[in-house]
C-alpha cells in the first residue's frame, strides 16, 4: 500500500563538519514548533494540499511511502 507525504528540503550536519541537504517529513511552522502535515491515500490530494496552504520558507515536496504489512 502507498501513502503520500509532505517532506520538506532541510540542512544537515553530519561528521566532521560536513552538510548537506535532505528531505524530511518534519514538523511545519517556525523551529518545528507545529503539526506534522497529513498524509493522503492519493498523490492528487497531496498536490491540492500544497496548492491550499502556503508553504513560507524551505523547498517542499511530495514523497510516496511503501507499506508493508
Amino acid at each position: 500500500m502507498k501513502i503520500y507525504g509532505i517532506a520538506k528540503e532541510i540542512n544537515k550536519v553530519h561528521g566532521h563538519g560536513d552538510t548537506g541537504t535532505e528531505f524530511s517529513i518534519c514538523r511545519q511552522g517556525p523551529y518545528s514548533s507545529g503539526e506534522f502535515p497529513p498524509f493522503f491515500k492519493w498523490k492528487n490530494e497531496a498536490e491540492k494540499w500544497l496548492k491550499d496552504n502556503e508553504i513560507k520558507y524551505g523547498k517542499i515536496i511530495i514523497v510516496e511511502l511503501n507499506l508493508h504489512d
